[in-house]
Order: C-alpha cells, then sequence, then structure tokens
C-alpha cells in the first residue's frame, strides 16, 4: 500500500491519493462513477491500492481495511 494508488483497468483510470496536508483523507480522479460516489471522504487511511474498478485501503484509526467501488469481483467493505 503507498499513499498514491493509479490503475488503468477494463473500467479505465484510477487515480487515488491523499489530500495535502498530512490529514490522510482520501481524493480520487476518477471517471468511474461507483468508485467516485462511494469513496469514503472523512476516515484517514495509511495507505491505499486500487484495482479493476475498485479501491482498498487501511483505515488509520481501526487498523481494519476497507474497499469501495465495483463489487463485481470482490465483497466491498471490512471483512
Amino acid at each position: 500500500m503507498c499513499t498514491i494508488a493509479i490503475s488503468y483497468g477494463e473500467n479505465g483510470p484510477i487515480f487515488y491519493g491523499f489530500k495535502p496536508g498530512g490529514s490522510h483523507l482520501v481524493t480520487c480522479y476518477d471517471s468511474n462513477s461507483a468508485v467516485i460516489y462511494s469513496t469514503p471522504s472523512r476516515f484517514p487511511f495509511v495507505g491505499l491500492t486500487v484495482g479493476d474498478g475498485f479501491v482498498c485501503g487501511l483505515l488509520m484509526d481501526l487498523n481494519q481495511p476497507s474497499c469501495w467501488g465495483s463489487s463485481a469481483y470482490i465483497q466491498m467493505g471490512v471483512p
């Protein structure tokens, strides 16, 4: 996991990163509305990783993974 995550898959490009200022809040640059509208904007993350139509990150406060976006291939949310 890293502070910037970029992927290009069947659903097009996904660009994710942390907002400036050290808040560890996520910002998104993506054309996939399923990913954009489900982005957790109020939770800080330690790191991010992206795949074809989905994003996963490690929640800073809970130390648990969380995923969002298309659930065509994987289950979304905290496992």
